[in-house]
């Protein structure tokens, strides 16, 4: 059997910057200002929504706030599942009673449900952590003293 030679061997440092990409991307919690695809998503609960939300990801569009809208025929729990394994920081889920109160739903990556919210008010606190770069959101939460 002749030799190959495997990658790491024609390009020494290819095996460490593999181990720093795959652990970035296993781990890493990205701020809001640097996730690079999207820093919200939309998900309605039933098709009966979609125009709402539509009408949320405009609004999140004229604030300036990168989100993609989740409009597929799934079930809510797939799509909710799906945003946490894309590492999405929010995600705002509006359902009928969403709609009727102009509000919507919030999930926080690694918290899970945060409630329901006003929609003015979350994406002037989402332009808030988008413009002080923040890390994790603590805007409005409360936080215990350092001591």
């Amino acid at each position: 059997m002749p030799w190959t030679a495997t990658y790491g061997e024609l390009w020494p440092g290819a095996d460490a910057e593999a181990e720093v990409r795959d652990a970035l991307n296993a781990s890493t919690r990205f701020a809001r200002s640097l996730f690079p695809a999207e820093q919200a998503r939309v998900v309605p609960v039933s098709e009966k929504v979609n125009d709402y939300a539509v009408l949320v990801g405009r609004r999140l569009t004229e604030a300036g706030i990168r989100h993609t809208l989740d409009l597929r025929n799934e079930k809510l729990g797939a799509k909710i599942r799906h945003g946490e394994l894309d590492k999405v920081p929010a995600l705002l889920v509006v359902g009928e009673k969403e709609q009727a109160a102009g509000t919507v739903s919030l999930r926080r990556r690694g918290s899970g449900d945060a409630g329901s919210r006003d929609l003015t008010a979350l994406i002037a606190e989402m332009k808030e952590l988008v413009a002080s770069r923040a890390a994790s959101w603590t805007i409005g939460a409360v936080t215990a003293p350092v001591q």
